[in-house]
């Protein structure tokens, strides 16, 4: 997802896999923040953020809150957990992820949303 918006943008580097490679099962499985809400999130950030400390994070601010605000609407969370109702960092709850079909109902259509509204709102004015 994250790789498909850079690339798109014209933003090409072979660390992009690498960073992203964590956010899974809501950052390193803790049930945080969704990975695909977090990678989404970088991708503004790489297309809008700024260029040096003193620049101003509002372009990137402003995508990202709304890019938050239409991914809860629409998912009903933003946690992996909250979005699961699994515990993956629990080895049995994990399993249960695929087993049961929850990577199907829910984590697909999550990251096909966010890199959605991540194209969006990078190509946003």
């Amino acid at each position: 997802m994250l790789l498909g918006v850079t690339q798109s943008q014209g933003i090409q580097n072979p660390d992009i896999p690498k960073m992203a490679s964590a956010f899974g099962g809501g950052v390193g499985r803790s049930g945080a923040l969704c990975g695909a809400l977090a990678g989404a999130t970088l991708s503004i950030g790489l297309v809008h953020g700024r260029k040096t400390p003193a620049d101003s994070r509002d372009p990137a601010y402003q995508r990202a809150h709304a890019l938050y605000l239409e991914f809860q609407k629409q998912m009903g969370n933003t946690t992996c957990r909250g979005l699961t109702g699994l515990d993956l960092s629990n080895p049995e709850e994990a399993k249960k992820l695929r087993e049961t079909g929850v990577h199907d109902r829910v984590c697909t259509p999550a990251v096909r949303l966010a890199a959605r509204l991540a194209e969006k709102a990078v190509k946003s004015g």
